[in-house]
Parts: C-alpha cells; structure tokens; sequence
C-alpha cells in the first residue's frame, strides 16, 4: 500500500469519527509548552481541493459531426491518416482511384454546364414572361428546372471544395475544416470530421461531488469544467471540460483525472499538525499567547499535507510539531475533570 493510498485510508477514517463538538474550554496557553516547539506555521488557502481520481474520456460532447459522404461506386480508399488523428483543413486525407472517379467529375461537368447555360437563359426568360411573351407554365417549368440546377450546383461546390482530381481514374479527400479525422465503414461514407471545440474530456463524478467539481487536473494540466448533465446514471454525473483544442490525447483515450473541487474555508496544512479531540479532527490555532482548537474535516491527502475544510477561517498561525504532547494536555485535563 503505498503512500496515496494510506493517505486516503487515514482519511475515511477521521471523516467516520463522532461528530461530537470540541469544548471552548479546551483552550491552552502557550506558557504550558514552553518545553516544547510548536512549529507554528501560516496556514495555505486552498481555491481548490483534489480529490481521489475519477475517470475521463477523451470524446466528443455532440454528434454534430461534418459528414464525408461517399460519391464514388465501389472505388478503392486509401487513407493518409489514421482514426482519431487531428487534421488542418486542406490536409490530404485519402487518395481514392477507380473507373468510377472519372465517371464523377464527367458528370460534374455536365451539369455546370448546363447550369451555365440556364443562367444565360434565365435573364431572357425573366424578361419575355415580363411582357407576356412567356406562359406562366413555361415560366414554371424552367424555373423548377433551374432551382434543381442551381441545387445540384450548390452540392457540385462543396464536393469540389473536398475533392481534388489528380488523374482520370483518381482523386483526394481533403480536409473541409480543423478538427479529427474519423472514417466510417458504411459504404455511403468516407467518414467525418470532428470540431476540434466538440472534443472535450467528460468525466464521471459521483453524484454527491459534482457540483462541487469545478476543474480537473490531468497530466499537469488543469481544465475548467464547462457543463454538467443534468441526468444521472448509477449514481455518477457526466462534467464535461473546457475544449481541447490542442490535445496530445488520441481519440476515446480512457484516463484518471483529478477534481479539484471549490470548498468553502479550505486551507493545505502539514499533516503533522492534524490531531483529534473527542473523536473530531482538529487543528490548533494560536491566537496571541493562547491555543484553541479548531474543528476541521479532511478532504484530501497530498504527499505529507493534508487538506482541510476548517469550521471557521484559518486566520492564525497553527501548531505543526508536538502536537501530540497538546493533545495530552488536554485530554489529562478532561479526564480529570471527569
């Protein structure tokens, strides 16, 4: 068992001692220790709490996701990059060869070039209807066929924008945005692109902690939390981070994180100076020549410091070093008054 986790154990168990409260006449003066040093020490505020790893995946927080549809007919698919890795736009992403590639960009032709020829038609037409010389239903007529022209067109652009014929029978996919690459093995798609901002780190978080969870520390680096679900499942809430837009994660990449959580009076003090009185944790604080006890829960352990939620603000310097021969001071008086 290594330290971490004795850190945590000590932990559970000073939250399941007695509630029972600390006695204002449990206060001592500093002159009964003279014989002793305190190691007095001003405590840390603590803006945020860790607490015991949870865990994250690297994901994307919608299925908005730019799809690549496929127009090519049983045409052979080389991808430039794997699932899951992050591509610029106008970076090549597959080479795609067959018969059915020239096929494509004959028929793309086709019809740019009877979209042209419609828009030369349109202005004439336009102007015969305006004085009569055109029916209403010719009109119709060639204006319903001139929207699914200029409707074809509009896809024409985009299939364009993404892709490049190199040869007859070949072309390339390129990048349409920023974001990951993800390929799709239905046959109506290449695959899609993912919104770098989409992708995000959701985290499970108990339910008793999440509205507490207010970043996560991951690998060093801390990151806000940004939304939290508001269903549950199995007791644990889904936070879902910041964006990581510039991630060294690889995609659906499961980890530990850390919360870091906003708790009200919060201060880091060596784990030396944590005692109990009446089966309560507690700190001694030391107000001019007096110590009093303060009442304290653990929330987390890190290495030889602990963190604390105090009963009230840790304004003064607290006892760090014999402590122990404090806290028998005390408890010979109690008994003695028993």
């Amino acid at each position: 068992m290594n330290r971490r986790t004795l850190g945590y154990s000590f932990l559970l168990i000073l939250v399941a001692l007695s509630s029972t409260q600390v006695s204002a006449q449990t206060a001592v003066s500093i002159a009964e220790l003279k014989n002793y040093e305190l190691g007095l020490q001003q405590p840390e505020v603590a803006d945020m709490v860790p607490g015991a790893p949870l865990l994250a995946t690297y994901q994307p927080m919608t299925q908005k996701h730019l799809v690549i549809a496929n127009p090519f007919e049983n045409a052979h698919v080389q991808f430039a990059v794997t699932d899951g890795t992050r591509v610029n736009l106008g970076q090549r992403i597959a080479t795609i060869t067959g018969p059915s590639v020239e096929h494509f960009f004959h028929r793309l032709e086709t019809v740019k070039a009877q979209y042209d020829v419609a828009q030369q038609q349109h202005k004439s037409k336009s102007n015969l209807y305006q004085r009569n010389a055109l029916s209403a239903d010719d009109w119709q007529n060639f204006l319903d066929q001139y929207l699914r022209l200029s409707d074809q067109m509009h896809e024409i652009k985009i299939l364009l924008s993404r892709f490049h014929q190199l040869a007859d029978d070949s072309a390339e996919l390129k990048a349409p945005i920023d974001g990951v690459w993800q390929s799709d093995a239905d046959d109506m798609r290449i695959g899609y692109v993912i919104d770098r901002s989409e992708i995000r780190l959701a985290v499970q978080a108990p339910n008793e902690l999440a509205s507490s969870v207010h970043h996560i520390s991951v690998q060093g680096e801390r990151f806000t939390i940004d939304y939290r679900e508001q269903s549950t499942r199995n007791g644990f809430t889904t936070l879902w981070s910041s964006p990581l837009t510039e991630s060294k994660f690889t995609l659906y990449q499961r980890m530990s994180v850390i919360p870091l959580r906003n708790i009200a009076n919060a201060f880091k003090v060596p784990g030396s100076a944590v005692s109990s009185l009446n089966g309560e944790p507690v700190v001694f604080s030391v107000d001019k020549q007096t110590i009093h006890p303060i009442p304290v829960s653990v929330s987390a352990v890190e290495g030889e410091d602990y963190y604390v939620a105090a009963s009230t603000s840790l304004d003064n310097p607290i006892v760090t070093h014999s402590v122990a021969a404090l806290k028998g001071i005390i408890d010979s008086r109690e008994e003695a008054q028993q």
